[in-house]
Formats: structure tokens, C-alpha cells, sequence
């Protein structure tokens, strides 16, 4: 008798363990496993509020920075990450070629686009999660002294009276600035939108990687306004320091984004989470003080604190409507163009531009040489044209991967060199023209051409 009382106990005890261990089992079929590179203090929002709407899921974070994303998923036990969530554009579109994406249905309400710039994949093998806007970081108290006006857009800060008083990141160096760039030609076109980066280049700061932020040098005092994006404005705002920051009327945006993988081993709570991530509830969160962000639902703003930003209500109109890829196959083409035109001649080019505005200032009547000068300073490097040439983007985006393509760019970037310091010897040489020799060029200025 005792003994089957002793195999009763063994056996209500073995059977315990056995569901325990079938508990333990389920428990690791439930969690989700999420790579991203946000920062701890965006990512404890959404897995806070994501696990207790969907208990039954575990979240798991792997961070990365975006460089090392693609190195990671081509690892073996890459299948552990079910949910890829990110701003790197570039990850998404590989990862889209490699077939290492799940295709997913469309969800409601989920913005594609904005103002003709695309921001999701239209085959929806990944969705936006969130937007950050590029624009103006300004120093309120600094503009008042200056009396200068509020700038509401890239042109306003284009005039002369804004010379010294603007830090501009350099696109090679600085991460977010090459899409910056990119927002504005894309707004403006091609030829208006490097005319407006040149007059903004004029005499201002030239931020680096390795230099302090360019909300640091607005807040200082020692510059009137930066241009930017908008978290980390946001950023030094909520730390105490004296700025604002303005969104222009053609506003440009950097998606991030979010998608499922292939060889995802859960794929309903994968599903779960993109769903929470996009919902009403998710997109609210990016409200946050601590993230600030701008949801890609448009009712999420409904839920928005008083006088925050949103995009859908905007009436801006793009210049082209813009592809996912056309957001980044150009752009180090054009922080090649950048660097050659505004970064490598700074001094030269502050020196050409202070003395072509005093001239201008001077004058009294028409001034052929001078509006011939100032034809040529504005001048884009390089025609549009020769911007969408296939070859010439892919040689400056592989250019450190593929030697021959490194030479090519460099005996572009000489001759680049060569061209820019004969401009700027004749916009010198127009400048220094006395008013009779003015009247005598005037049939000499028909038709421009780059030297």
C-alpha cells in the first residue's frame, strides 16, 4: 500500500514536470524576435506596450547598428530574427532583392506616399513604420537680434542677409545629409534646388562628422539656424537648449521602415507585431517625448499633442513624383557633386560670394557681368541629365568596393577640380569688370557655358 501510495506521488510529480516542460516549449514557440537599430528608450515603448496587448508573445531585441545588418542575416542562426525594423532604406531594398522577405497584405490606412515621395514598397514586402522630416534647426533669440524673419523655407535663408549665420552638414561626411539634399532637389528640381544650395553655402559653417552637432553650433548662439532633421532637434530641445525647429513648405522625408522575415520561425506573432506597430495604438506611441516621430497613419494624429507636425496636412507639391530607389541611388553622386562645388573650394567660394553680393549691392543699373557672374555661380556641376546616368551613379556608390570604379571617380573628381577653379577665376574676373567694359560685354553673355 505505501508503495503505491510512493508511485502515485512519483507519477503526479513526473507529470508535472511534463507540463511544465510542454509549457516551457509553447513559451518558446511564442517569442518574437526583432533586429533593429533604434535605441533602447523607442524600443521599450513599443515592447511594453506590445506585450500587454499580446501576452501570449515574448519580444526578443537584437540591436545592430545598419551597417552590420546584412553581415548578421547571412550568419548562420540568421532564422532566429522573424521582424526587421529600421530606417535604412538600403537594407529593406536588398534584402527585397534576396528574396529574404515575407510579401504581406496590404494594410488600411497606411500612408505609401507623401506628396508624390514614395515610402513603402508598393509590392509590400515591407511597410513604413514612421517618418522624420528634414528641415530648419533655428535659434529663435539669435534671428530676433538679427532681425531677421522666421524662415518657413529653403529659399528664405538663400538671401545675402543670411551670410554667417548658416551651418550646413557636408552629405560625405554626415549621415542623415544626404537625403537632405536629396529632398531639396527633389522639391525644387534639379537646376532651382542647386541653385538655392549654393546661395545657402555662401559664407556658412560647413558641419563634419567629427565637428559638434549642428544643433549644438545653433544653440551656441554663434549661427542663426542649421539644417537638420527633425529628431535630433527634437532631441536637444527636450535636453533645455533655446531652439525651434521649422519644417519648410517643401518639406522632404526619410521613412523607416519595417517587415517580416522569409525564414521567420513565428510568423503569426511577426504578423502580431507589424500589425501593433502600424495600428492606431503603435503609431500613437512614436508621439512619445522620449521619440517623436511622425506616424504614416493619418488618424494617429487625431491623438497628436497640441501643435505637432503633420505631414498629411501639408499642401506641398514635389517637383517629381520619387521612387524608393531614387531616394538613394543618386545621392552619393550628389555628395560627390557637393564636396567638389562647396566642400574642397569653401574658402575660395566664401571669398567669390562676399565679393559678387558686395559688387551686386554696389551696382546701379543693369549689370550684364554681373548677372553672367552670378549665372555661373549657380550653376550646377553637372546637368541633370548626367545625374540620372546610370553608369556615373553606380561608379560613385561602388566606387570604395570596385577599384577600377575608385579611378574612374577620382579622374572625374579632378577634372571636377579643374572646371570648378575656372569658374570661380571668371566669376572673379566678370566681378572686377569696369562699367564701360560691362556695356562693351553685353553681346558676349547670350549663351552659358560651363568652362
Amino acid at each position: 500500500m505505501r508503495l503505491i501510495k510512493q508511485l502515485q506521488i512519483l507519477g503526479r510529480w513526473l507529470l508535472a514536470i511534463g507540463i511544465g516542460c510542454i509549457s516551457l516549449c509553447a513559451c518558446a514557440e511564442e517569442r518574437l524576435v526583432v533586429l533593429t537599430s533604434y535605441p533602447q528608450e523607442m524600443v521599450s515603448q513599443f515592447e511594453a506596450a506590445f506585450e500587454q496587448a499580446h501576452p501570449q508573445y515574448r519580444l526578443e531585441v537584437i540591436w545592430r547598428q545598419s551597417a552590420d545588418t546584412q553581415k548578421l542575416l547571412s550568419e548562420p542562426g540568421s532564422g532566429d530574427v522573424d521582424v526587421y525594423w529600421s530606417p535604412a532604406l538600403r537594407n529593406f531594398l536588398q534584402l527585397r532583392k534576396q528574396a529574404q522577405l515575407r510579401q504581406l497584405p496590404p494594410i488600411d490606412g497606411i500612408a505609401e506616399s507623401v506628396h508624390g515621395v514614395q515610402i513603402a514598397d508598393p509590392d509590400h514586402y515591407f511597410f513604413a513604420s514612421e517618418i522624420a522630416g528634414y528641415g530648419m534647426v533655428v535659434n529663435p533669440q539669435t534671428i530676433s537680434a538679427s532681425g531677421l524673419p522666421l524662415p518657413t523655407d529653403w529659399q528664405d535663408i538663400a538671401s545675402p542677409a543670411w551670410a554667417g549665420k548658416v551651418t550646413l552638414p557636408i552629405p560625405s561626411q554626415v549621415g542623415f545629409a544626404p537625403g537632405l539634399y536629396e529632398a531639396i532637389l527633389g522639391a525644387l528640381g534639379w537646376n532651382d534646388g542647386w541653385r538655392i544650395i549654393h546661395q545657402m553655402a555662401a559664407q556658412a559653417k560647413l558641419a563634419t562628422a567629427g565637428s559638434t552637432f549642428v544643433t549644438d553650433d545653433v544653440a551656441s548662439g554663434n549661427f542663426a539656424v542649421g539644417l537638420t532633421i527633425d529628431f535630433f532637434a527634437h532631441a536637444a530641445i527636450a535636453n533645455g537648449q533655446p531652439l525651434k525647429f521649422v519644417y519648410p513648405h517643401h518639406v522632404g522625408y526619410s521613412p523607416a521602415h519595417i517587415g517580416i522575415l522569409q525564414s521567420s520561425r513565428h510568423v503569426a506573432a511577426a504578423e502580431a507585431f507589424v500589425a501593433f506597430v502600424l495600428s492606431d495604438a503603435g503609431q500613437a506611441l512614436l508621439f512619445h517625448p522620449d521619440i517623436r516621430k511622425l506616424p504614416v497613419r493619418a488618424s494617429a494624429y487625431s491623438q497628436a499633442p497640441a501643435g505637432y507636425f503633420n505631414p498629411f496636412t501639408q499642401s506641398v507639391s514635389t517637383a517629381n513624383q520619387t521612387s524608393l530607389e531614387t531616394l538613394l541611388r543618386r545621392q552619393a553622386l550628389t555628395s560627390a557633386v557637393f564636396d567638389a562645388c562647396i566642400t574642397r573650394p569653401q574658402a575660395t567660394l566664401d571669398s567669390m560670394w562676399q565679393q559678387l553680393r558686395q559688387a551686386e549691392a554696389q551696382q546701379t543699373g543693369a549689370s550684364p557681368s554681373l548677372t553672367e557672374a552670378r549665372a555661373l555661380a549657380e550653376m550646377p556641376l553637372i546637368s541633370e541629365r548626367e545625374a540620372e546616368d546610370v553608369h556615373l551613379q553606380t561608379v560613385f556608390r561602388a566606387r570604395r568596393e570596385n577599384p577600377a570604379y575608385e579611378a574612374e571617380t577620382a579622374q572625374y573628381e579632378a577634372r571636377w577640380n579643374q572646371e570648378i577653379q575656372q569658374r570661380h577665376a571668371r566669376v572673379m574676373a566678370l566681378i572686377q569688370q569696369k562699367p564701360a567694359q560691362q556695356t562693351e560685354a553685353t553681346g558676349k553673355t547670350g549663351q552659358l557655358t560651363s568652362p
